[in-house]
């Protein structure tokens, strides 16, 4: 790595001196109903298990292939979405 880029790194600003964004209670409100039947893992060994594969995977094991929506959140973490708390539920 360059010393200019290792420099420009260090001297990175990432506002968290800056005073916090206050987001609109319907925001809020909107974000957890898209979320209320979402179930987050982590993985055992982040280094070997590759997350695509499991999000494609997993809704098949599950049975829910076609209910299931699944993202990679970052940090070893997953997130799946059901269509319904009974899908949640039986998972």
């Amino acid at each position: 790595m360059s010393d200019y880029l290792r420099k420009s790194i260090q001297d990175l600003d990432l506002g968290i001196d800056e005073t916090p964004v206050s987001l609109p209670p319907e925001f809020c409100a909107r974000a957890a109903i898209a979320n209320r039947f979402s179930l987050v893992v982590t993985t055992v060994n982040p280094r070997k298990q590759n997350l695509r594969a499991l999000i494609g995977q997993m809704p098949r094991v599950w049975g829910f292939a076609d209910s299931c929506v699944g993202r990679i959140l970052g940090q070893g973490r997953v997130q799946f979405v059901f269509q319904s708390e009974e899908a949640l539920n039986l998972v």
